[in-house]
């Protein structure tokens, strides 16, 4: 949480030293969605960078351990094992597709709820 807050207030410091054209292009709202999603995304992104690597280590020493124990028993359960993982792969792809979509469709409604709330103000 703490650097969550410190991200957005570094970028907040950023925020104001934007030059006159660019605060023209976007809305203060959409410069602060930009600023919390972005902050969201570092904080996130430490995270899972840690479940990266901790999970091939874990897989590892949890496959170690079943050899161990169980000793040759254990090939037939590392077949499915393998197969579903190598199934995932094209499923985490498309997810990832409709992931990208979704935000695209996001910024549009974002964009236009802040045209007709400004368009609202002016009336």
């Amino acid at each position: 949480m703490r650097m969550r807050s410190a991200l957005i207030m570094a970028f907040n410091q950023k925020q104001l030293k934007l030059s006159s054209p660019a605060r023209r292009r976007l809305s203060t709202g959409e410069i602060f969605n930009y600023i919390a999603v972005d902050a969201y995304l570092m904080a996130e992104s430490l995270f899972w960078f840690h479940m990266e690597w901790s999970l091939v280590l874990q897989l590892i020493l949890s496959i170690g351990v079943l050899l161990t124990v169980v000793n040759l028993s254990a090939f037939p359960v590392l077949v499915p094992i393998l197969v579903i993982g190598y199934l995932n792969v094209p499923y985490a792809k498309t997810c990832k597709k409709w992931q990208s979509l979704y935000k695209i469709a996001q910024d549009e409604r974002l964009r236009a709820t802040t045209e007709t709330l400004n368009n609202m103000k002016i009336i």
